[in-house]
C-alpha cells in the first residue's frame, strides 16, 4: 500500500530527528523525521529500521524522543515507527479530540496510512491510553501489545481525592492537569519549575534523567502557544475516557499483553487494569528500583524484558 506523506515530508528543527540533542551513534542513519496525514490532523513521525511493524508511543510530558536509547536495537528487528501523539511536539495541535476513541484513530489511521493493516504496540503512560484505545476498536489490528507505566481512568476503581502522601506525590498531576485554563496561566513562563518537578518527582531520584532531555522536553512545550494546552487536553478528557473505558472494559482483549512497571513508580498498578482488560491473561515484570520514566532511566532493563515478549512476533507467529 502506498504511504500518502504530507508535502512537507522532511520536517527539521526543533523536535525532528535533526534538531534533538545527544542521539545514540549512527541514529540518523538509520531514522528520519515525516508528516503524515492522518485522521484529519498532521502528525510528525520517526521512522526506521525493518521487519514486522512496531509503533512507539510515548505518554505525557514526552515526544516520540522518549524512545531514542531503545529504537537502534528495536531496528534490527522491525520497523519502528515513534510519533508525537495529537498535541504533543511537532504533531497538530487541535482544541478537540484527545478521548480515546479519536486519538486511538490518529494511530490507527497513522498505521494504514503507511501501509501497515497489523502491527505490534509498545505504550507508555499517556500513550497507554492511546493504545486502549486502538486495541478496543481494531483488536485484529494488533498482535502484540508491550504497555508500561499507567493507569486507565475507569478500568479500575478510582484513586481516593485525599489519599496517602505518597499516592498525592506520585498523582497530584492529574487533578491539576484536568483544571480549566488556571493551569496554563499558572504554567506559562514557570516551565522549568513545573515540569523539572515531574521529572524528578515521577522519577527513582531526583537527577536521574539527563538535563539535555528534560531541557528538550520542556522547549518544546515553550515553542508553541498551544503546545502547553496540548499537553494538558488529554486529562481535561478523563471523563470522557473514563465513560469510555467503563463501556469498553468487559470486552477482553485477546492478543498477548505484557506490562513492564517501574518498583519505583506504578509498581504493579498498570497490571491491575490490564490484567482485567485482558481478563486475567496478561503477564507481567518489574524493573526493581526503576522510576516511572524507565526508557530514559532504565533502557537497557527494558530492552532485556522486550524483546522476548516480541520475538514470536519478529518470527511471524
Amino acid at each position: 500500500m502506498s504511504t500518502r506523506i504530507s508535502s512537507i515530508d522532511s520536517p527539521s528543527g526543533l523536535g525532528s530527528v535533526t534538531g534533538v540533542p545527544h542521539l545514540p551513534a549512527g541514529f540518523t542513519d538509520t531514522f528520519t523525521s515525516r508528516f503524515v496525514d492522518a485522521n484529519g490532523i498532521q502528525l510528525h513521525v520517526v521512522i526506521g529500521g525493518s521487519g514486522p511493524a512496531l509503533i512507539l508511543i510515548p505518554g505525557w510530558p514526552q515526544t516520540w524522543y522518549a524512545w531514542r536509547a531503545l529504537m537502534p536495537a528495536l531496528a534490527e528487528h522491525f520497523t519502528v515507527i515513534a510519533p508525537d501523539i495529537r498535541g504533543f511536539g511537532l504533531s497538530d495541535k487541535p482544541d478537540t479530540g484527545y478521548d480515546q476513541i479519536t486519538t486511538g484513530q490518529d494511530m490507527l489511521a497513522l498505521m494504514t496510512e503507511l501501509g501497515h493493516e497489523t502491527f505490534a504496540v509498545f505504550a507508555h503512560d499517556l500513550g497507554v491510553w492511546v493504545a486502549y484505545g486502538m486495541a478496543t476498536q481494531a483488536p485484529e489490528r494488533i498482535v502484540r501489545m508491550l504497555i508500561t507505566e499507567a493507569v486507565i481512568p475507569g478500568v479500575n476503581e478510582s484513586f481516593p481525592l485525599l489519599g496517602s502522601q505518597e499516592l498525592n506525590d506520585f498523582m497530584w498531576h492529574f487533578g491539576f492537569n484536568r483544571a480549566g485554563e488556571i493551569n496554563e496561566r499558572m504554567v506559562e513562563g514557570r516551565e522549568e519549575i513545573y515540569f523539572r518537578h515531574q521529572f524528578a518527582s515521577k522519577s527513582s531520584g531526583p537527577d536521574v534523567l539527563p538535563d539535555y532531555a528534560v531541557n528538550h522536553y520542556i522547549d518544546l512545550v515553550k515553542q508553541s502557544p498551544h503546545a502547553l494546552r496540548g499537553t494538558f487536553a488529554y486529562y481535561r478528557a478523563i471523563s470522557s475516557v473514563i465513560e469510555y473505558s467503563e463501556k469498553t472494559r468487559d470486552t477482553k482483549l485477546t492478543m498477548p499483553i505484557h506490562v513492564i512497571e517501574g518498583g519505583a513508580a506504578c509498581n504493579g498498578l498498570t497490571f491491575k487494569d490490564w490484567n482485567i482488560i485482558s481478563d486475567g491473561r496478561a503477564t507481567n515484570e518489574i524493573i526493581d528500583g526503576c522510576g516511572h520514566f524507565m526508557m530514559d532511566e532504565r533502557p537497557e532493563d527494558l530492552l532485556r524484558m522486550a524483546l522476548p515478549f516480541f520475538e514470536p512476533y519478529k518470527q511471524g507467529k
